[in-house]
């Protein structure tokens, strides 16, 4: 295989084909990387929201069930 003049023998068509493969290896790797990245955040988003509808409901619960303070009870 000749390029620019020179012969490249055998090994000629790896230097020709390898750099475009490892160009689609390394695309296809950030790929992978990027869907695995969102799911990540995709999973860390839902504790969030499950962990506030959580706080939500303890403070509902606190605000709905006072205990009356024990001074309350002697100012009368």
């Amino acid at each position: 295989m000749k390029i620019l003049g020179e012969e490249l023998g055998e090994i000629g068509r790896w230097y020709i084909a390898l750099p475009p493969l490892m160009l689609i290896g390394f695309l296809i790797g950030l790929f992978f990387l990027a869907a695995a990245g969102q799911s990540r955040l995709n999973a860390a988003n839902e504790r969030g929201a499950r962990s506030q509808l959580r706080q939500q409901a303890l403070s509902e619960f606190s605000r709905s069930y006072r205990m009356p303070s024990p001074a309350a009870g002697l100012s009368s």
